[in-house]
């Protein structure tokens, strides 16, 4: 059951929930359910459920948009756009750090210029899943173009081949493809610290071993760093 009105938002992003507590789930941190006696369930799961309906989105719209590119530039491209800085970005724009629901630790962490970005970020995702889950595809589809669209039409190639492109982990994969591998498997291995500063430890097992292990602040950065050491391990194998 929802306890919050969530109707401003609604109007904002342009979608009524038909069932309000996956809105609220969405609006959830971790750090809340660790500290509000009774709530045992946060927005983590959204926020993957998003992550992968969001680069759906975003892969087909440059796929039709631009059909040109080839598969290079469109994935350097989709990485632009679905990263930290541009969700958290469409999360303001809907104001999405009015509602977030999070710990006293979390609260005081946020003024942090990145905890800030990646905090909106994770909202974004699940808010996107939250959609997609009570109203199907075509309203997350909805929504995200309306965020998406115009950068995409307006998007800065000149930019994006001068700053290094750093999406390890679809490197990584795109290279396991064409070797005809298994695709690489990530496992946390190890979380320490407390809520707010949460450390991940990451291993990336490719070709049935493990290639790179990388620690991050969450659980998609420690993955990068995997790949990232996954990557040289192998180009220094096949020297």
């Amino acid at each position: 059951m929802c306890s919050r009105d969530y109707s401003k938002l609604e109007a904002d992003i342009g979608y009524v929930f038909k069932d309000k507590s996956l809105l609220e789930l969405a609006m959830m941190h971790k750090s809340y359910e660790n500290e509000q006696t009774g709530v045992n369930t946060s927005n983590q799961r959204l926020e993957f459920l998003g992550d992968a309906v969001i680069s759906l989105v975003c892969a087909e719209l440059v796929y039709k948009e631009y059909p040109d590119l080839q598969e290079g530039s469109l994935t350097r491209m989709r990485s632009s756009l679905v990263c930290t800085h541009t969700l958290s970005k469409y999360a303001k724009r809907v104001s999405l750090q009015k509602y977030i629901l999070m710990g006293v630790g979390e609260k005081m962490n946020s003024t942090q210029e990145c905890r800030s970005y990646k905090l909106l970020e994770d909202t974004f995702e699940a808010l996107c899943a939250a959609i997609y889950l009570d109203g199907g595809m075509d309203e997350a589809w909805k929504f995200i173009t309306g965020m998406m669209l115009e950068d995409i039409k307006t998007f800065n190639f000149e930019h994006m081949n001068e700053i290094a492109f750093h999406d390890y982990k679809s490197l990584l994969q795109n290279i396991m493809q064409k070797e005809g591998n298994p695709l690489p498997l990530y496992t946390v291995v190890k979380q320490s610290g407390p809520d707010h500063r949460r450390k991940f430890t990451v291993e990336v097992q490719v070709r049935g071993r493990v290639y790179g292990v990388g620690t991050g602040t969450s659980r998609k950065n420690a993955e990068q760093s995997a790949a990232q050491k996954a990557l040289k391990a192998i180009e220094n194998e096949d020297r």
